[in-house]
Formats: C-alpha cells, sequence, structure tokens
C-alpha cells in the first residue's frame, strides 16, 4: 500500500521509556530508544487470525463519528487507512488478545490529554505538494489528525491553483509526551501550521498585511472549521482581523462568522487569540476514533505495560534556598518534569509558594467516552 504524503510508522517494539534526563514516558518506534522494558509483539498466530476474520463477518468494521461518510485518503478505500475497528463493539477478552498479539491492529491512539498524554501507532506525514515538513522529528500525529490536515490543504490547492506547499510544524513526538517547548503537543492532536504568503515563503515568517496571502490563508482555516473536527485555532488577533475582513468581503454567514470568532454562551470561539501565533497557527483537532479507542484500550495498554499509570503528583511548600535541582533529586524525578507539571520556562521558584513535584508515570486516564460536537457550518450549508 502506498500513501501518498503521509506514512503509517509501524511500531512492533513498544515499551515505557525514559530519554536521559527526563521523566516523560511514552511509546517509542525509532531504533535508538532507551527503554526501561521492552517487548517484541510476535506476527498473529491462528487464534488471531480467526479473531480478525469473525470481526469483518460481523461487521464489526464500524466507522466513528463524521468520518464515516467518506474515505479518508483520496485513492485509498476507507477500511484500508485510518479505520481501526470500533474497539466498543470487542468484548473485554477479545480486547485483551489484540492489545496483546497485535496493538498495531487498534490504529493510531490519542491517548490522555493535550498536556499530559502520548501517542500510539502514529502517522508521519510526508513533504509533498502539499506540505513542507519543518522537524519530520516531531511531526507525528494520529490518522484523523493527518487526514484532517491533507483534506484542507486539498481544499486550498482546488480553489487556488498553483499553491506552493504549507510549512508544517511541530506535531508530537513518535510516542508523543513532553515536546519542547510545549506545554500541549503531546497527543497527535495539536499541529503548528505555516501562513501562506504572497512571496518570500519562509517558516515563522510574522503574517501582516503586506506579507499574508489572506485568500490562501482564509481558505486554509475555513477548510479546517468546515470539514474537519477541529477544536480551536490560535490566530494572532490582528491575523483575524484580516481573514474576517476578507470573508467579510466574501459574503461569508455574518451569524457563522461571529460564532466562529467571537463564539457564543453554548460555544466559545474556534478562533482565538493567544502570543506568540502572528507567525503561525496552531490548530488542536478533537479525535473521535483515536481518542474514544485510547480512552476503551487504555486498561489493556497499563496492563500488558505498553503505557505506564498515570503520574502521581505531591505538593511542596517551597522553603528558601529551594532550587529545582534539590527538588528534583530528593523526589526522584527531574527538573523538567516539575517545571512542566507548574508550567514554569526557568529555574527560579519562590519561597512558601505551593509546588506539584510530579512521580514518573504516563498519560492520565480520560474517565467519560468523549464527545465531539458537531461541526460549525454557515447557514447555507446546513440547508
Amino acid at each position: 500500500m502506498r500513501f501518498e504524503s503521509f506514512r503509517m510508522i509501524p511500531v512492533f517494539r513498544i515499551g515505557p521509556f525514559r530519554s536521559k534526563g527526563s521523566s516523560h514516558f511514552g511509546t517509542h518506534s525509532h531504533l535508538g530508544a532507551q527503554a526501561s522494558t521492552r517487548r517484541t509483539y510476535r506476527p498473529p498466530g491462528p487464534r488471531f487470525v480467526r479473531l480478525a476474520l469473525a470481526w469483518v463477518a460481523g461487521a464489526s468494521l464500524a466507522l466513528v463519528g463524521p468520518l464515516a461518510a467518506e474515505p479518508l485518503h483520496r485513492g485509498l478505500e476507507a477500511s484500508k487507512f485510518a479505520v481501526p475497528f470500533d474497539l466498543s463493539t470487542l468484548s473485554g477478552d477479545q480486547l485483551a488478545q489484540v492489545v496483546h498479539e497485535r496493538p498495531t491492529a487498534l490504529g493510531s491512539l490519542s491517548l490522555g490529554y493535550p498536556h499530559n498524554g502520548q501517542l500510539l501507532n502514529p502517522v508521519q506525514p510526508q513533504s509533498s505538494e502539499l506540505f513542507e515538513i519543518v522537524a519530520p522529528d516531531f511531526c507525528y500525529g494520529t490518522e484523523e489528525t493527518v487526514a484532517f490536515l491533507e483534506r484542507a490543504v486539498r481544499a486550498v490547492h482546488a480553489a487556488h491553483p498553483a499553491t506552493l506547499p504549507l510549512h508544517l510544524g511541530h506535531i508530537s513526538k513518535p510516542g508523543g509526551g513532553y515536546l519542547s517547548p510545549h506545554l500541549s503537543h503531546q497527543s497527535g492532536r495539536d499541529v503548528d501550521l505555516g501562513y501562506y504568503y504572497k512571496e518570500k515563503r519562509t517558516w515563522y515568517r510574522r503574517a501582516t498585511a503586506e506579507t499574508l496571502d489572506v485568500e490562501r490563508t482564509w481558505t486554509l482555516v475555513k477548510a479546517l472549521i468546515t470539514e474537519t473536527d477541529v477544536e480551536f485555532l490560535f490566530i494572532d488577533r490582528w491575523v483575524q482581523t484580516l481573514l474576517k475582513s476578507h470573508a467579510q468581503k466574501l459574503k461569508e454567514d455574518p451569524e457563522w462568522l461571529k460564532q466562529v470568532f467571537a463564539g457564543s454562551v453554548e460555544r466559545p470561539a474556534l478562533i482565538r487569540h493567544a502570543p506568540g501565533h502572528a507567525t503561525h497557527i496552531h490548530v488542536r483537532f478533537f479525535n473521535p476514533k483515536a481518542q474514544e479507542n485510547a480512552r476503551i484500550a487504555y486498561p489493556h495498554l497499563i496492563s500488558e505495560h505498553i503505557i505506564e499509570p498515570v503520574v502521581v503528583f505531591t505538593q511542596y511548600t517551597a522553603r528558601k534556598g529551594d532550587t529545582l535541582g534539590r527538588l528534583a533529586k530528593r523526589y526522584g524525578t527531574t527538573v523538567r518534569a516539575i517545571q512542566q507539571a507548574n508550567g514554569l520556562r526557568g529555574t527560579t521558584i519562590v519561597a512558601k509558594r505551593i509546588y506539584k513535584i510530579p512521580k514518573a508515570g504516563g498519560p492520565a486516564p480520560v474517565a467519560e467516552p468523549v464527545a465531539t460536537p458537531a461541526r460549525v457550518l454557515p447557514f447555507s450549508s446546513k440547508s
């Protein structure tokens, strides 16, 4: 099977790992991973094959979420990409067997939360006519995330011929977990995208009225909102002004624009301001399939030691003379782990302030079923 602009990353050796100087665990598919526990999964035996055939015969390949309407990738059948089994259709024993014998059959899993999560069975986008990958080692996402990205960028190419590739920055590490300098980007659902520019197309260039290709960028933003399960987009407020003005000139539905840019009591704005986002767009997607399947598989992944149990925090009131290094040594953790747990960018701590001291562990379990809101569509699209 050949993918045009992304590739599936097979994970045959999976286990909790900790890189030197870090307490953040995850799964890793690269050679050279420093694994404290490694398990090599054998090829599926006859029993697993019979089980797989039973799933097919029983129509267990149910699609999850809005993606069910059509294949996720042009030229590929939906059953061949981004549509693993709906794990809710399996019994506990069946699921335990799959996790034990063939965890890659689970498809991409977005474990935990964007700020405390992991990524299993990732997909890596490839440089193509659609994307220019800025940092390949940190550009791994779920099947849904990568399919959403491709769908939105293809919409730009369809509306604006001769469009150049879009810069694609950080998504996640191969196994997720902490990715400097971000607090999020841990579970394969957060993406840093470049803007489209009129000329001098470079990564991390500031978007202004003189530099921004507002037509292509608006087409991208609209496609992300209407054709994918986007949770929000961080865009600098001045860039938002340019985009909104252009949308109004196109006579986009005013009520829809109000919801997109300002939000309502029922739902916050989809496009939000955050400092530092005049150079790129931060997109976070809902992943109906990867999130819900991860929630269902979580206890089995724990029992198979594929992921570590949730992090446990200890509260500590800082004293005069304390340093992060001393606290890390005292509690058997790392400076970086304490910084991440408390949102610290530097190494300064304040006396009498309470800090969370983490013990090594994995992603937080998601207790409730994942509910993905309906897409926010213009009025004309609903009729």
